[in-house]
């Protein structure tokens, strides 16, 4: 069998796939589908990016000890997974599970990751604004920050850049620098070629305004989750000598539960089949 695909790529997020709530134990199932369609892929992506709320609601570590073994079949098929915070994760538990992640960091403390996607990088950052010390049933802020040692390093690479790079971050609408969007900074590199996010559990191609002054607009690509509510699948990824390629996999939509309602709305499934074969092309500008 061949190896995998170094151009090809998967991006899961908002899997919050919960140890404790029966409820909404329909998320483990959901994302145990999404793992097997990614294993039966030929050829086999080279990495999986999952852009962060792995845990269910409060970040518990058993969250993390239920979604560690469906995620580790992926490692075990020979395919790189790559993982960061959502509003929803709470390092310290995510560490008890994945001790790696608490070695060889680029920024203390933080997991944030430069990961090849064959013709391109991708920045990964940490967004995570929740502490560690919150009460065991506090979600934490919704929105997102990028702390100033994170910053640093971040502009730092950007003021390097010798090759096209996306940003992937949990989440974009509600992440602020300084009540700025940090897409203006990444944009200051003509190297930058889109920002991609999770969150907002919605397929959702865009566009977002870098700078007014110098007539600069980025793409901008939200991704559906894993199985929680909304849009439900992932995205397949390719990069190409002149940009990279976004193809949506949806299997379902609901909100907020599978079951919220006795009649399922005929708006569930239209937005289903609207959705089928959607893709979003980035093209590299240097």
């Amino acid at each position: 069998m061949d190896g995998p695909d170094e151009n090809l790529s998967v991006f899961i997020s908002d899997l919050h796939v919960g140890g404790v709530n029966k409820k909404l134990a329909y998320t483990r199932p959901r994302l145990e589908k999404v793992v097997n369609e990614i294993l039966a892929m030929r050829p086999l992506p080279k990495r999986v990016i999952c852009f962060g709320d792995i845990g269910l609601s409060y970040g518990l570590a058993a969250d993390y000890a239920v979604s560690r073994p469906i995620l580790q079949r992926i490692i075990d098929a020979g395919i790189d997974l790559h993982l960061t915070m959502g509003n929803h994760d709470r390092r310290s538990s995510f560490l008890k599970y994945w001790p790696e992640y608490g070695q060889n960091a680029f920024v203390p403390g933080r997991f944030t990751q430069v990961v090849s996607l064959g013709f391109a990088d991708l920045v990964l950052l940490d967004t995570l604004k929740g502490t560690d010390d919150r009460a065991e049933n506090d979600m934490g802020p919704v929105e997102g920050t990028i702390d100033p040692a994170q910053l640093a390093w971040f502009e730092k690479f950007i003021s390097e850049a010798k090759r096209p790079f996306f940003v992937g971050s949990h989440q974009f609408r509600d992440l602020y620098i300084e009540g700025a969007k940090p897409i203006a900074r990444a944009a200051k590199s003509a190297f930058f070629a889109g920002w991609l996010y999770g969150h907002d559990h919605s397929w959702c191609p865009d566009i977002a305004v870098a700078s007014w002054g110098k007539h600069l607009i980025c793409p901008t690509l939200a991704l559906p989750s894993t199985g929680l509510w909304g849009d439900i699948g992932y995205v397949v990824f390719r990069t190409d000598a002149d940009g990279a390629t976004a193809e949506l996999v949806q299997s379902d939509f609901y909100f907020q539960t599978p079951t919220a309602h006795a009649v399922r709305p005929r708006f569930w499934a239209s937005r289903v089949q609207e959705n089928q074969g959607k893709s979003m092309r980035f093209v590299f500008e240097k």
